[in-house]
């Protein structure tokens, strides 16, 4: 697998992999197949995460309980 190849398929599956199963069961729409296909909410508008297709990302879930 290609260097660009193996980092989509890193950050899809960091995208899904961030989506609990509890979550899944709430969730208002389907899964997605790409991590550039989610539109986040970025201080309270929404951001699609397209806009860093192509570029290095880096995916860090800083949630805690």
């Amino acid at each position: 697998m290609s260097a660009p190849g193996r980092r989509e398929a890193l950050l899809s599956a960091a995208a899904l992999a961030a989506v609990s199963p509890a979550t899944r069961a709430h969730a208002a729409e389907p899964l997605k197949e790409s991590f550039y296909d989610y539109t986040v909410s970025q201080y309270g508008k929404p951001f699609d995460l397209s806009a860093f297709k192509g570029d290095v990302t880096v995916v860090l879930n800083v949630a805690s309980e």
